[in-house]
C-alpha cells in the first residue's frame, strides 16, 4: 500500500552531457556512471568508472547546482583501488570519498574492499579488504544479485551487497574478517527479493537519521522513496512516498530515473535527481540540451497534501443546510499532522463556510461547515494548508 506521495519542483536547470546509467562493453571497456553530491554541499559530482582497457579508468566530474561544470579530477594513475567502483560516497566529518571496488582479478575471489581518497581522487586509503559476505554482486552484473551501494554519516559507513545491509565505523581498518568480529551490523531490511530494485543508498540526518534508497516498482513502473534507521538498520515501513515527477521522452521509464536521485548536504531535507530527458546513440539514459534537475521537499513536518471529505455532497438550496467538510493533512510519508492552518473558502457557486480557518488536530484533522445559499447549482470550495 502506498504511503505518500510528493511532486517535484522544476529547477530549470541544463546539466549537459550528464551521462548515468551507461553501463556497457565494446571498444571503450567497462564504464558505468554514479551522480552524488560532494563536499562543498552545492556540487554534484558524476563518478566515470571505466576498466583499465582506457585511459584514465576513472575520473570524477564536478557540476555547479545551475547546471555548469566546475571541474574534473583523474581518480588516481591506476591500480587495483580505483578500478571496478561501485559506489562512491561523501564522509562528512573526514572531508573524503569514501568508495567499494569489486574485481575479482585483482580482489581475493570475489571480495569487495572499501577506500577513502581526497577530493580531487588523490591519497587513496585502503579501509577494508577480503570483505566477502554470503551474498555478493558482481560490479558487471549487480542487477542480477542486487545493488551494492555505499554511504556514510558522521561516524559509520554503510555498505550494501546485494540484499545484505552493514553499518562500520569510518575508524574501522583490516581485513573484513577482523573488522566483522567488533562491529559489523547486517539487515534483512532489503527485503525485496534480491535487492536488486533498490538503489541510492543515502544518509539524511533529519530526526535521529535515515539510510534513504530509492525503490523501483517494475509491475506499475513506479519510483518510490524508502527510509531504514541508522540505529538498529531497521526498515521504517511508514516513511516511504512516491516520487511524482513527469517523464519528459517515453521512451524512459521511472527505472531509469532512480539512479541519480541524491540529498544535498546544504539542506538534508532536499530530494534531487538529474532528470533523464533522452537516450544517446548507444541506448545509455543521458541529462542534455533541456531542463534537467528537480527537487523534493522531504521535510517531515512540512505538509505535502490535503485530503478533503464532507458528510453531504448533495443538497437542497435556499433551505440554509449545513454539510461538514474534514481536511486531512499529511507530510510526504503519509503521516498526519497536527496543528496546521487551513483555510477553506467557496471559489465559485452560492453558499458560505464557517469557519472560514481551522487548524488541525492531533489527528491531522481541521473541521468546517458548508451551508447552502438561495442558488441553485455546483458550488466549489478551496482548501489550502499554510505553514506558519
Amino acid at each position: 500500500m502506498q504511503v505518500g506521495s510528493i511532486i517535484s519542483y522544476d529547477l530549470q536547470k541544463n546539466l549537459s552531457g550528464f551521462y548515468y546509467q551507461a553501463s556497457g562493453t565494446g571498444g571503450r571497456g567497462k564504464y558505468i556512471y554514479v551522480p552524488r553530491v560532494i563536499h562543498n554541499r552545492e556540487q554534484i559530482i558524476r563518478c566515470q568508472l571505466r576498466d583499465d582497457s582506457v585511459t584514465p579508468a576513472g575520473i570524477i566530474k564536478y557540476w555547479n547546482m545551475d547546471g555548469t561544470e566546475a571541474a574534473q579530477f583523474t581518480i588516481s594513475s591506476g591500480g587495483t583501488s580505483y578500478r571496478n567502483i561501485l559506489d562512491i560516497a561523501w564522509s562528512p566529518s573526514e572531508s573524503k570519498f569514501i568508495y567499494v571496488t569489486q574485481d575479482a582479478s585483482l580482489c581475493e575471489a570475489s571480495a569487495y574492499r572499501v577506500y577513502k581518497c581526497g577530493v580531487d581522487g588523490a591519497t587513496p586509503e585502503l579501509m577494508i579488504y577480503n570483505f566477502n559476505p554470503p551474498t555478493y554482486a558482481t560490479w558487471a552484473t549487480s542487477s542480477v544479485n542486487g545493488y551494492v551501494g555505499i554511504t556514510a554519516d558522521t561516524q559509520n559507513c554503510y555498505i550494501k551487497i546485494g540484499a545484505n545491509l552493514y553499518r562500520v565505523p569510518l575508524s574501522a581498518s583490516g581485513a573484513w574478517a577482523d573488522v566483522s568480529a567488533l562491529s559489523a551490523v547486517s539487515t534483512r531490511a532489503f527485503h525485496y527479493g534480491d535487492g536488486s530494485n533498490c538503489t541510492n543508498l543515502t544518509y539524511s540526518p533529519t530526526g535521529s537519521g535515515y539510510l534513504m534508497y530509492t525503490w523501483y516498482d517494475a509491475t506499475i513502473n513506479a519510483l518510490y522513496l524508502r527510509n531504514i534507521t541508522t540505529s538498529g538498520l531497521e526498515y521504517v515501513p511508514t516513511r516511504w512516498t512516491m516520487l511524482n515527477f513527469p517523464l519528459i521522452s517515453g521512451s524512459l521509464t521511472y527505472n531509469t530515473q532512480r539512479y541519480p536521485v541524491f540529498t544535498s548536504g546544504l539542506d538534508s531535507n532536499s530530494l534531487f535527481v538529474v532528470q533523464a530527458i533522452s537516450t544517446d546513440q548507444t541506448g545509455y539514459a543521458t541529462a542534455t540540451g533541456t531542463t534537467t534537475l528537480r527537487t523534493w521537499n522531504v521535510d517531515d513536518t512540512l505538509a505535502a497534501f490535503i485530503n478533503v471529505n464532507t458528510s453531504d455532497i448533495v443538497m437542497p438550496a435556499g433551505l440554509g443546510k449545513s454539510s461538514t467538510l474534514t481536511a486531512t493533512v499529511v507530510n510526504c510519508w503519509g503521516t498526519t499532522l497536527s496543528g496546521k492552518l487551513v483555510q477553506f473558502w467557496v471559489s465559485s457557486g452560492d453558499g458560505l463556510v464557517n469557519p472560514s480557518y481551522a487548524y488541525t488536530n492531533t489527528s491531522g484533522i481541521a473541521e468546517t461547515s458548508f451551508t447552502t445559499g438561495a442558488g441553485v447549482g455546483l458550488s466549489n470550495i478551496s482548501v489550502v494548508v499554510n505553514e506558519v
